[in-house]
């Protein structure tokens, strides 16, 4: 009896372990999700920003 005891705390033990280890997984990869957005949202802004400089110089050269 104390032997099936001591196996079922283990394998509650190591399931609980399995699913510290799918959720440190889980957040790893939404960190690298959020990273990747973010990555490109500041390419997209970048993009933008250099745009909007040569729209500003084209319209101060029109308006000379």
């Amino acid at each position: 009896m104390q032997f099936f005891k001591l196996l079922h705390q283990r394998i509650a033990a190591s399931g609980e372990i399995v699913q510290a280890c799918f959720q440190l997984f889980f957040r790893l990869r939404q960190l690298v999700v959020l990273h990747l957005r973010h990555k490109m949202v500041r390419q997209l802004f970048a993009r933008l920003a250099d745009h909007r400089i040569r729209l500003g110089i084209v319209h101060a050269l029109l308006l000379q």
